[in-house]
């Protein structure tokens, strides 16, 4: 079936065109190029059925570049998914290293593009797509876009609950990284799936010992004379600024520094259970560095588990409920929406209910949790998943109604 009207205006409609021929933006020669679909996919299917098998990859790469080429740049992301499946099924027939590369690029801007829509199996299949058309030296002639595959890759890997393929691909990383910064993605990827595996005590471990290699220390056995000091160079630090004022702090650009607070962020969630002494030294430290070097997306997890400090701990409820704000009004202004889960969970778990009334939390709650499984912080979504039925079992929810919620719960976290 035409698509549209432009069949009408071919002068021979008998005369056929070879696929080399078609192009839909056939300027140069000022003629409408008319395009078709099929009635219905069975008979797709069934015209694709009559093709010879040898020559079928053949067939999906011209069919792959001749798309390429009509697609303008700035359309690229649009139709990345229909141009990669066709050249990733005849990609052994590209012997031009140029092409290769390009659709590795492609399959990287694929492969992103799945995972952001949660759809984390098609999206690893794109990134080793990626890898397989990457040349046999791609560590030392193709660094940057190798480094930025397999970092895709290993994250991948974990969202789909890969944990052996995520380590495998981890390893490689470290191996022929170049610098430090180039390991601190795949470091926080281990991060993240040792504390959904529960393996809380490794996952510390492991951010611990990246902080080392980018120069931060810690006690081994924090006690509570360290967490004191800590907390009183703090208040010294914030001496004469108001909430405000941080918000308003610059863009943060050392990348040093971001990289410490990147893994002093992943790392925090775990002290929390196997490490609580440790846990306010990580978020004291992650502060004074956002106080000094700016804020980025990662300062929001310090002011949102600082105002949780203050009121679970030292009491000051009024100012602890102020960072918790903060939190939230840096998020919105950084547009972090993949940190939407540990953000408004942290508030709506651990701070606002010094203020309001816990019923006041539950919509909140169930709502971080499902962000959660949509943006792949499962560890967050498991915290706010269980919050949610402790709070809603602390407000009175009727238990057999509660008692549903918690098999559904269960049978999402388990997948």
């Amino acid at each position: 079936m035409p698509t549209d009207d432009s069949y009408k205006y071919v002068e021979d409609s008998a005369q056929s065109l070879s696929l080399s021929d078609v192009n839909v933006n056939d300027e140069e020669n000022n003629r409408l190029v008319p395009v078709y679909r099929f009635l219905h996919d069975r008979v797709q299917q069934a015209a694709y059925s009559m093709i010879e098998e040898n020559s079928k990859s053949q067939i999906h790469l011209k069919i792959g570049r001749e798309l390429l080429k009509a697609t303008p740049e700035n359309e690229l992301d649009e139709h990345v998914f229909t141009i990669v499946d066709q050249l990733n099924m005849s990609s052994e027939l590209m012997t031009d290293e140029a092409e290769r590369e390009r659709l590795a690029n492609l399959n990287l801007i694929a492969g992103k593009k799945a995972k952001l829509s949660a759809a984390y199996n098609p999206a690893f299949d794109y990134l080793k797509s990626g890898i397989n058309v990457l040349k046999a030296d791609c560590w030392q002639s193709q660094y940057n876009l190798t480094l930025s595959i397999f970092e895709e890759a290993a994250e991948a890997a974990y969202l789909c609950g890969d944990y052996e393929e995520m380590e495998r691909i981890a390893e490689t990383v470290l191996q022929h990284a170049k610098t430090v910064l180039d390991t601190i993605k795949v470091y926080e990827v281990k991060i993240q799936a040792h504390a959904s595996q529960h393996k809380l005590l490794d996952a510390v471990k492991t951010g611990l010992n990246v902080l080392n290699l980018l120069g931060v220390n810690f006690p081994e056995k924090p006690n509570k004379f360290n967490v004191l000091t800590a907390y009183m160079q703090t208040k010294i630090a914030l001496f004469g600024k108001t909430t405000d004022d941080l918000l308003t702090l610059p863009e943060m650009t050392a990348p040093y520094k971001c990289a410490i607070l990147r893994i002093l962020a992943s790392t925090g969630p775990s002290t929390y259970l196997v490490s609580p002494k440790l846990m306010p030294l990580l978020i004291f430290k992650g502060l004074n560095i956002s106080l000094k070097y700016g804020n980025n997306i990662d300062s929001i997890f310090f002011y949102n588990t600082y105002g949780l400090v203050l009121c679970g701990v030292l009491g000051d409820i009024d100012t602890g409920i102020k960072f918790g704000e903060l939190a939230l009004r840096l998020s919105e202004k950084l547009n972090a929406t993949l940190l939407e889960s540990t953000t408004q969970g942290t508030f709506n778990v651990f701070i606002k209910h010094w203020k309001k009334h816990i019923r006041e939390t539950l919509q909140s709650v169930e709502k971080s949790f499902q962000r959660g499984l949509e943006t792949g912080d499962f560890y967050y979504a498991g915290v706010c998943g269980y919050c949610y039925i402790f709070h809603s079992y602390s407000s009175g929810i009727n238990l057999i109604k509660l008692e549903q919620t918690i098999v559904k719960y269960n049978d999402i976290l388990k997948k």
